[in-house]
């Protein structure tokens, strides 16, 4: 039964942290930690589920040109004029698949 609360957290915590553009690491911590899971547990888990949070959420990016700078908290940031190079560096090599233009 321990389990599927501990579960039902981390998921909590992943929708939550995810939904303002963040994966979540310190919540996941935070949880592990009050569950009273060993330290040597606790760090490669928070960094898996970060991982794949993050995954997941760079995901409806995959493809298409993103502003440099820009956070969920600032705003919109100054565009790079002709950044394909970082784009298909830093982007598009986690996607899936990408449009082609």
């Amino acid at each position: 039964m321990d389990f599927v609360w501990l579960a039902a957290a981390l998921f909590l915590v992943a929708v939550l942290y995810s939904s303002v553009g963040h994966a979540g690491a310190s919540g996941y911590i935070a949880v592990l930690a009050l569950s009273g899971l060993s330290v040597e547990v606790i760090r490669p888990t928070a960094l898996t589920l970060n991982v794949m949070v993050a995954f997941i959420g760079i995901q409806p990016h995959c493809g298409h040109r993103i502003s440099a700078g820009a956070s969920p908290a600032r705003g919109p940031g100054p565009i790079l004029p002709d950044a394909p190079l970082l784009h298909e560096k830093v982007v598009s090599p986690p996607c899936y698949e990408t449009e082609e233009n």
